[in-house]
């Protein structure tokens, strides 16, 4: 019982740590996929591609579901044929754990955050 005692919350700050983790990557995944997703919509339209790159990631992202915030998308276009298509998407997802490291003496960020960039080149109309 006493080892127990001593373990279980060890193994629970763990498991914990690992769920935050993997919350956070998660959140990325939906922000590099809305990228990715909406500078290929951007590449293919005839007709301003910058705002149909745009309303596709505010979709995709609409979507994705996760527990995270999102930035509004940057879209970058040159609208020559053979172009590129550049779409920024930043992404942040709170840490369970800010407010724990400083009863251990260190800080922690508040929050994981990051931005999903992605680039595709426009079709040759």
């Amino acid at each position: 019982m006493a080892e127990a005692a001593v373990t279980m919350p060890v193994v629970l700050l763990v498991l914990m740590f690992g769920i935050n983790i993997s919350l956070a990557s998660y959140t990325a995944v939906a922000a590099s996929n809305a990228a990715n997703y909406a500078a290929r919509v951007g590449a293919v339209s005839r007709v301003n591609p910058q705002f149909w790159a745009y309303k596709a990631a505010q979709a995709s992202l609409n979507s994705s579901r996760t527990g995270g915030t999102f930035g509004v998308p940057s879209v970058q276009v040159n609208p020559n044929p053979g172009g590129v298509v550049v779409v920024t998407i930043h992404w942040e997802y709170p840490s369970l754990f800010g407010g724990l490291c400083a009863y251990f003496g260190h800080v922690c960020p508040e929050s994981f955050s990051g931005n999903a960039v992605s680039a595709w080149k426009k079709e040759g109309w």
